[in-house]
């Protein structure tokens, strides 16, 4: 595994911490993933529940490049995953101010 830090097109990326990677959310937010065998076995994973497509592309230096692409299902499963989401951090910051006002 490559050691370091690159963005999604594998060039450096400054101010970013080892080991993790910036990622291009779908409304231009930006993330932060871990690098490493974690994330690509996730993403072997959604491919295989067909969450995901992915196809290669040819890279000027190296060795080709696997690029993952959300399918129907997986942007359904994105907007479930999402509200369910939303719902659990809205828990949590109500207890978290509750616990404020004590």
């Amino acid at each position: 595994m490559r050691s370091g830090v690159s963005s999604a097109d594998g060039s450096d990326v400054e101010g970013t911490a080892p080991g993790r990677r910036p990622l291009q959310g779908p409304t231009g937010t930006r993330a932060i993933a871990p690098l490493g065998s974690g994330l690509y076995l996730l993403l072997g994973r959604l491919r295989r529940d067909g969450l995901v497509t992915t196809t290669w592309h040819e890279s000027p230096s190296g060795p080709p490049r696997r690029y993952y692409q959300l399918t129907t299902e997986g942007q359904r499963a994105l907007a479930l995953f999402t509200t369910e989401w939303d719902r659990f951090t809205d828990a949590v910051d109500r207890l978290l101010r509750q616990g404020d006002s004590t």
